[in-house]
């Protein structure tokens, strides 16, 4: 979810694009490992760790103690 929230924080779009139907979305993230896209203008650190935070499986996300350090180490 943290990932999801910062794509629509940055992009201001929502993370599937124009879906209609969500229950497609569900699937296809569930089945492809569907993730938003980032913009170019994303550091490109951040930008891997938004794509970890986005993946289906719980335990290839980053501890939130992992994010909270890695969010700091960017504005310090």
């Amino acid at each position: 979810m943290f990932g999801i929230l910062i794509y629509e924080i940055l992009s201001g779009k929502k993370p599937h694009g124009s879906a209609e139907n969500l229950v497609s979305v569900a699937i296809d993230i569930r089945e492809t490992g569907l993730i938003p896209t980032f913009d170019e203008h994303v550091d490109p650190f951040f930008k891997q760790l938004l794509i970890k935070c986005c993946q289906f499986e719980p335990d290839q996300r980053p501890v939130s103690i992992l994010v909270f350090v890695c969010v700091l180490l960017l504005y310090v």
